[in-house]
C-alpha cells in the first residue's frame, strides 16, 4: 500500500510539473523579453473567473486575450471599464504570449518555491515510504 501511494505522489508531482512548465517559461521570458505595449478592454468576465478580456496590437495585427491575474500596480480587474487603456506585456517573437501589466521581478524565487515544495513533499513520503509493520 505504501509504495503505490510512493507511486502515485512521484506521479502526481511530475504531472503537475509538467502542467506548470509552459507557463512558468512564458512568464519568465516575458519577465526577460516582454515588451511593453498598450492595450484596450474589451469587458470585465465575472463568469470567466473573473478576467478582463482586452486587445492589444502588434505591428499592426490585433490580438485578443483574457486573464484573471491582476498584477502589482493595476487596479482590480472588475474596476476598468470597456475602452480603457491598460498596459499589457507581450513576447516580441511570439506575440500571442501578453499578461496584462508589467511583469514582476523575482521568478527565480517563484521557481524555488516549486521545487522547494516538491522536494518537501518527496521528503515526507520517503520518510513515511514502505514499512513493514509487526503486530
Amino acid at each position: 500500500m505504501a509504495l503505490k501511494l510512493f507511486v502515485f505522489a512521484v506521479a502526481w508531482c511530475g504531472i503537475v510539473g509538467l502542467l506548470t512548465v509552459d507557463d512558468f517559461r512564458d512568464r519568465w521570458l516575458l519577465q526577460e523579453q516582454g515588451v511593453p505595449a498598450s492595450g484596450r478592454v474589451v469587458r470585465y468576465q465575472p463568469d470567466q473567473h473573473g478576467s478582463l478580456l482586452f486587445d492589444y496590437e502588434v505591428a499592426g495585427r490585433r490580438y485578443r486575450s483574457a486573464s484573471a491575474i491582476s498584477v502589482d500596480g493595476l487596479r482590480p480587474l472588475e474596476s476598468y471599464r470597456p475602452g480603457e487603456p491598460i498596459p499589457v506585456t507581450y513576447l516580441f517573437a511570439k506575440p500571442e504570449t501578453v499578461m496584462l501589466g508589467t511583469p514582476p521581478g523575482g521568478l527565480e524565487a517563484e521557481y524555488l518555491r516549486i521545487v522547494g515544495l516538491i522536494t518537501l513533499v518527496l521528503a515526507v513520503i520517503i520518510a513515511v515510504g514502505p514499512r513493514t509493520h509487526r503486530f
